[in-house]
């Protein structure tokens, strides 16, 4: 895996990339192969090799330039096809799939609950023995967070900031402190 040019220089400018030693090809973008870009001089470089002991080469491309008039997009299939010894291959056209979408809508929670919300983190803070109240270095912030959560995402992520931010932050402060002994 590597930038076009540098992978060019090493193999054609160096000698540090010896087409007979890779088994395998994968151009991406591979519609950029033509004149002078890096991907052309190294599959000239390719054909050089005798078949037998040259890799597969496999181009991928989700978009083949479709700019300009059509000698031109012809030539530059021409050229493609030459460089990479393959025919282009596409999938036939086809109309797109229909997606059905349910909408969804969001209603945040009573502001009542707020006094709740708050009295559940608080709960969770005080478990915190005294002689560890370092743990939480900032009361204020953390209900504030909290009440930020159920106020703008609801319940569930709501919950899972308590078990996940704060209960999670003061078992990892804890276990670091056991561990240090």
């Amino acid at each position: 895996v590597g930038i076009a040019e540098v992978l060019r220089q090493a193999m054609i400018d160096h000698g540090h990339l010896d087409p007979h030693q890779v088994s395998l090809w994968v151009f991406d973008e591979c519609h950029n192969a033509v004149r002078h870009h890096p991907f052309a001089h190294m599959l000239r470089k390719l054909h050089t090799v005798p078949e037998d002991k040259r890799g597969r080469i496999l181009g991928l491309t989700a978009s083949f330039d479709m700019r300009g008039d059509q000698a031109n997009l012809v030539r530059k299939r021409k050229e493609l096809e030459s460089l990479m010894q393959a025919t282009i291959q596409s999938p036939p056209d086809q109309e797109p799939p229909t997606k059905n979408y349910e909408r969804v809508s969001y209603e945040p929670p009573p502001e009542a609950l707020e006094d709740w919300v708050e009295a559940k983190i608080i709960e969770v803070l005080d478990q915190v023995p005294a002689d560890l109240a370092e743990l939480i270095s900032d009361r204020k912030k953390v209900i504030s967070s909290g009440k930020s959560v159920w106020r703008n995402l609801g319940v569930t992520p709501f919950l899972y900031y308590v078990r996940e931010c704060i209960v999670l932050h003061m078992e990892r402060f804890l276990r670091n402190i056991v561990m240090s002994r």
